[in-house]
């Protein structure tokens, strides 16, 4: 269980088997993004990042936003 919202995103990465330039490329945002909020150093990402992100996970943004699933 992951335990912050950084945690969660790199679990969701690891269990599609994506590296982080991965699922920036599909993403459309920059390596060091998904760097930084993997490691909580960005705890404010826009909701367009945010969308972007579930998008190329293949989910909703409600879905990846489950605050459920790493509490």
């Amino acid at each position: 269980m992951a335990e912050n919202f950084g945690e969660h995103i790199k679990a969701i990465r690891i269990a599609l088997g994506w590296n982080k330039a991965e699922l920036a490329q599909k993403a459309g945002v920059s390596q060091s993004v998904i760097r930084d909020i993997e490691a909580g150093k960005k705890t404010n990402p826009s909701i367009k990042t945010l969308w972007k992100l579930s998008h190329a996970m293949g989910m909703s943004l409600s879905e990846m936003l489950n605050i459920e699933s790493f509490y």
